[in-house]
């Protein structure tokens, strides 16, 4: 059948396009449009039809029905003959549309998308509780940093921090060194506390693998974040993921029961894990963890993870201040691994294939330093933020860069003549983000925006649809910075200025997970020269924040 998404969509008008966007596009694309930017709206419509397929709903029925009406006789002739649609009476636009009612997922194909729709809404859902009857390998380093944990507990050390670069394994190593805690254990729990539902859910999958082949009895495996309508009541053993929002309203409850069941829960905590630990100093977290160590027995041990042990680049004593509290909230101990014969654990993980071997290019544009000179405090200053995501001359050079990076061939396509360049963009601001979805769909590269307001449906949906390697570009503010896997990534691009390094390493980490860790061997990471301040060197970043914490004693 030789027919495009874009021959189905040849006799959309431009109206008809309008009613799939929303308020916010059209105002976006209306701007563009007085800057004489001509828009293909077939194109840019699609990703939305994406989104009306896979949801449930009139909206989706009555696409169907306008699409096929839309329908030249020889293409619709064309449908019936391919999919041997048998028509029983003499409406054949009918007898069509509700074949496709009925098969959702070969419209779908029929448009470009070859993810059943109905099987993406899988991916948004958990189960509450899970009961887990026990193949996780770790790496040698990853078994290295378990014995410095093990080391530490045995030393009557009750808190410590586990850095490890961003595709390493963090999660995996924890989740071993939980393992074999709750092995020795019983009748004791242990919390995972993280601030978004993709690192939780990471978290709750990671254990639920884990446990089937470590696990030496049966383990209640549960869920409190997003929707969850889970009760910490009676809970005395297993494995518990926590979303820190969900667990501080609880916290904040003055409901009598609420409180006795919370302080009942936090008397058989054993082990405390803090995912992205360089947030634990803000002072609503850390007194939650101080209060279950309060209320747990003596034994108590609390765990943090990061890639970046820090708070702040030293740039002056304040800053310093703040790394060296989060240092003595987890009790001065740093736990990395060493390998002998390389400068940094970093320069072992490119070598071994466990992380891409990168390299960092500059996105130019011409009055960006001239910009910049005239603001301060630039990642605060909205008036200049919204004053780049406006910059047409920015913006097209950002189009092109993207461009080029996802049209050229994959360095590794004689390996897999099927692979493909998938990307990141981190924008500006939620306007920028859109303005940026526009642009790229315009120009034929499917692309999609991931906000914090998107809906948890529509955001699994997309980030399926990209690892799927549908969407080919995802791009986002402000949620994709810290736990998210792609490992079909092989290109970030950075067009938010930053001066925080913590940000950056999170941003340009997307990319970096190498062939042994599902990814590619070579990644981009390209950033918009907006300031001075450029952080090129991964394994002097790594390194940054050593000096506040003590030094790994050799001997064990």
């Amino acid at each position: 059948m030789n027919i495009t998404p874009l021959d189905l969509l040849s006799n959309f008008s431009k109206m008809d396009c309008y009613d799939y966007y929303d308020s916010e596009t059209r105002l976006i694309i209306q701007d563009l449009e007085d800057k004489k930017v001509s828009i293909d709206y077939r194109t840019l419509i699609l990703t939305q039809i994406d989104e009306i397929l896979a949801e449930e709903s009139d909206k989706k029925l009555s696409f169907v029905e306008l699409l096929i009406n839309k329908q030249s006789s020889s293409v619709l002739q064309n449908l019936i003959n391919h999919l041997s649609i048998e028509i029983l009476d003499n409406n054949e636009y009918q007898t069509v549309a509700d074949y496709f009612k009925r098969n959702i997922g070969q419209l779908s194909q029929i448009l470009g998308f070859h993810s059943n729709p109905e099987e993406l809404t899988q991916n948004s859902k958990f189960d509450a509780v899970r009961r887990i009857e026990p193949k996780y390998p770790i790496r040698e380093y990853q078994q290295s940093c378990t014995s410095d944990l093990w080391h530490l507990y045995d030393n009557e050390e009750r808190r410590a921090l586990l850095h490890l670069p961003t595709g390493a394994g963090k999660t995996r190593t924890a989740i071993n060194f939980i393992c074999e805690y709750l092995r020795e254990n019983t009748q004791k729990s242990v919390i995972w506390f993280a601030d978004t539902v993709e690192l939780c859910e990471q978290a709750r999958n990671e254990f639920n693998i884990a446990w089937e082949s470590l696990g030496n009895r049966g383990m209640g495996s549960f869920a409190f974040y997003g929707s969850s309508s889970l009760s910490l009541s009676g809970i005395s053993e297993g494995f518990i993921v926590a979303g820190l929002q969900k667990f501080r309203s609880q916290e904040s409850s003055d409901k009598t029961n609420v409180k006795f069941i919370l302080d009942t829960f936090k008397r058989d905590v054993g082990l405390i894990v803090f995912d992205e630990a360089h947030k634990a100093l803000a002072s609503t977290y850390k007194e939650i963890i101080l209060d279950i160590i309060e209320k747990a027995d003596t034994n108590c041990f609390l765990l943090g993870l990061s890639a970046t042990p820090g708070r702040k680049t030293y740039a002056n004593s304040e800053d310093d201040k703040e790394n060296k509290q989060l240092s003595e909230l987890f009790g001065n101990n740093k736990v990395t691994p060493n390998i002998h014969g390389y400068v940094s654990i970093i320069e072992y993980l490119i070598e071994k294939e466990f992380l891409s071997q990168y390299k960092i290019l500059p996105i130019n544009y011409d009055n960006s330093e001239t910009v910049f000179r005239m603001h301060g405090d630039f990642e605060n200053d909205n008036k200049l933020m919204s004053y780049l995501a406006e910059s047409d001359l920015r913006n097209q050079e950002i189009i092109n860069t993207v461009i080029a990076e996802i049209n050229a061939p994959h360095p590794e396509i004689e390996q897999n003549p099927h692979a493909l360049n998938q990307g990141i963009v981190f924008a500006l601001n939620v306007n920028h983000a859109k303005r940026l979805e526009i642009l790229l769909n315009n120009e034929g590269i499917k692309s999609k925006v991931i906000v914090g307001k998107t809906d948890s449906y529509q955001r699994s949906v997309a980030i399926q649809r990209y690892k799927n390697q549908e969407i080919r570009v995802l791009i986002n503010y402000g949620v994709l910075t810290a736990g998210f896997d792609a490992p079909c990534t092989n290109s970030v691009f950075i067009t938010r200025p930053t001066s925080s390094l913590i940000q950056y390493l999170q941003m340009a980490g997307r990319a970096m997970r190498g062939p042994k860790s599902g990814g590619s061997k070579n990644c981009r990471i390209y950033t918009v020269k907006d300031e001075d301040k450029q952080f090129n060197n991964m394994y002097n970043a790594f390194k940054y924040w050593d000096t506040s914490w003590k030094p790994k004693n050799k001997d064990h």
